[in-house]
């Protein structure tokens, strides 16, 4: 049997610690059944890709607040997204 060793933050760490325990699960088990999943698929089992903000809701909010005698704000900037390596 082999071993894998990763380097993550504490944080991360005790996040997934906590995740995978309310699941019945430990880090080990989690990360085999995502080996396996990967294997599976024969690739990454999950869409890897940016988040883009969503214009169609804040052109359908701006036309809303229009059309119900709101004062339109008149610029929406996209969320601030931060994706953690």
């Amino acid at each position: 049997m082999a071993t894998i060793q990763i380097r993550v933050n504490d944080d991360m760490k005790t996040a997934a610690d906590a995740l995978f325990s309310s699941l019945g699960l430990d880090i080990s088990t989690a990360v085999r059944m995502f080996l396996s999943a990967a294997l599976a698929y024969d690739g990454i089992p999950f869409a890897i890709k940016h988040r883009t903000p969503n214009t169609d809701l804040y052109e359908e909010i701006h036309e809303a607040r229009t059309h119900d005698g709101q004062s339109p704000t008149p610029h929406h900037p996209a969320p601030h997204v931060t994706i953690n390596p």
